[in-house]
């Protein structure tokens, strides 16, 4: 902590009065289901971005990240709201005003900003939420906008589809900031409906592998996926009475006549309504503590998302196979896929001692780094210290 308040007084000349913290987040399981209605079963991370700010007097916003220091302090203009192709992180911070702005709030008050992070950025672990969710409990606290937790959550995924264009769902900013220590949020997102499931860490191990391919959703192929299941939902709707994929059960799926005439189509469907499927089952097995079975249910998810959805690749299923031939119970990509990150769940008795030969033989076959953390888990965004 020191070294942090060193760095923010070398950078804006004066102590920091409030510190605040908005976890990453990883998705156990119930991989890109958010966006059409269903269920999703992810877990706010003990990773994530360290926020040390001072209230200013004027409405500047002042910002340094330890993430790109090479950027220097960067300085907002809330008059100049205006997406700018290479402004990186500052163009989260001009979205998150420029929505706040539609809404009827104001900015009023700036501040200087100093954010730490613990999360290695493009990895799939939602680091762009995290941004998002700190940034609005700052401007919240210190204009007084007197925002509740699910309106900073519906305008933080308003930034993501509206100012970046990424057709996302909501489950990001959700689990940043509803997140529960030892908990992972099994969430409804039609309806909204949470409940928790307790995880014992005393027991298991869940590890988070970085394959340090990087991706820009933004870039990829993620859109055309949302396209896809957006299509092919308004094709099922013909002959099923749901309002969303997340109502249609993998029994009525598999058995029907469901006009989804595009092999392409159809697989995608199936991922998404089969996801679902595993994704409800993985929340009673959690809250069973039977570990054995939510394992077989990640496996399984991660040959939907490889075969049917087709959003892994090399790296990502070369790790996945790494550690079921290791022993994990479960093990599979997370997050939008395309690169990024896998999680791994082994029985606390039963993990590796070393994962140094995996890491030579990543290093030798795809020529990148591959970063491991075990994961811990958290709360959702907050203030952690002092007064604003």
């Amino acid at each position: 902590m020191k070294e942090d308040l060193y760095t923010f007084e070398k950078q804006f000349g004066v102590e920091p009065t409030a510190v605040y913290f908005s976890p990453g987040r990883v998705n156990l399981i119930g991989e890109h289901t958010d966006y059409s209605g269903g269920f999703v079963f992810p877990m706010a991370l003990s990773l994530g971005i360290t926020g040390f700010i001072k209230p200013r007097k004027d409405d500047r916003l002042r910002i340094y990240s330890d993430t790109f220091p090479e950027l220097g302090i960067i300085t907002i203009d809330k008059d100049d709201l205006a997406y700018k192709p290479g402004f990186s992180f500052g163009n989260y911070v001009q979205g998150v005003l420029h929505i706040l702005k539609e809404a009827g709030y104001h900015l009023e008050r700036g501040f200087d900003l100093y954010m730490k992070s613990s999360l290695p950025a493009s990895a799939g672990l939602s680091s762009s939420a995290a941004l998002e969710m700190l940034l609005f409990e700052i401007i919240n606290d210190t204009n007084g906008f007197g925002l509740r937790a699910l309106e900073k959550v519906k305008l933080a995924k308003k930034v993501e589809n509206e100012y970046m264009n990424v057709s996302s769902g909501i489950m990001d900013q959700y689990a940043v900031q509803f997140g529960k220590k030892d908990h992972a949020l099994f969430l409804d997102t039609h309806t909204l409906k949470l409940d928790y499931a307790p995880i014992d860490f005393n027991k298991v191990t869940l590890l988070l592998m970085n394959t340090n391919k990087r991706r820009n959703l933004e870039e990829s192929d993620y859109n055309e996926r949302f396209e896809s299941v957006k299509k092919g939902t308004k094709i099922i709707q013909r002959q099923h009475d749901v309002e969303v994929l997340g109502q249609l059960d993998i029994n009525s799926f598999e058995q029907s006549d469901h006009g989804l005439n595009d092999p392409l189509l159809e697989k995608r469907i199936r991922h998404v309504v089969s996801e679902n499927d595993r994704t409800k089952k993985a929340f009673d097995a959690l809250k069973n503590n039977d570990m054995i079975r939510f394992g077989t249910l990640m496996n399984a998810s991660h040959e939907s998302l490889k075969h049917d959805f087709e959003v892994s690749c090399a790296e990502l299923d070369f790790l996945v196979e790494a550690n079921l031939k290791s022993g994990a119970l479960g093990a599979r990509m997370t997050g939008a896929g395309f690169g990024g990150t896998m999680i791994a769940i082994y029985e606390k008795d039963k993990l590796p001692a070393s994962f140094d030969d995996l890491k030579t033989t990543y290093r030798n076959t795809f020529n990148k780094k591959l970063d491991i953390y075990i994961a811990a888990s958290s709360d959702g965004a907050k203030r952690i210290k002092g007064d604003v």
